[in-house]
């Protein structure tokens, strides 16, 4: 169980900084796939099944009809529809398991969804400022 604490908070830790652009998603993905890849895979479905709920309880579902200009509030900035698309990349990773497929670069494309849409909402947030 300790094992598997650690390996979801180190997934976790380094989901939020690829989502922040502090991190190149190409280490961790090549990581991932030798270091348990379905336990990580988890533990990413898990995480972005957070941010959805935390999206959800601080929105109250209505982030993207906000009027006016305003700042997010502090934290993760991924729009719902990217976090759903990222959720479905996991179970596409997930039926592809026991396929000969690349873990890798299954991890990868994942990881490089989650960048390029934390990238788009930080652009968001410079245009607006």
């Amino acid at each position: 169980p300790a094992v598997v604490a650690g390996l979801r908070q180190d997934t976790c830790a380094a989901l939020a900084a690829v989502a922040a652009g502090e991190l190149d998603p190409v280490g961790p993905a090549e990581r991932w796939s030798r270091d348990e890849p379905v336990l990580r895979l988890s533990a990413i479905e898990t995480w972005i099944t957070d941010q959805v709920v935390a999206w959800a309880a601080g929105a109250g579902g209505n982030a993207e009809l906000r009027g006016g200009r305003h700042l997010p509030a502090p934290g993760l900035a991924l729009n719902i529809r990217s976090l759903f698309e990222a959720l479905e990349l996991v179970r596409e990773a997930r039926r592809l398991e026991d396929s000969p497929v690349n873990k890798a670069l299954l991890l990868e494309r994942l990881l490089w969804a989650l960048a390029t849409a934390g990238g788009r909402m930080r652009a968001r947030v410079r245009e607006q400022s």
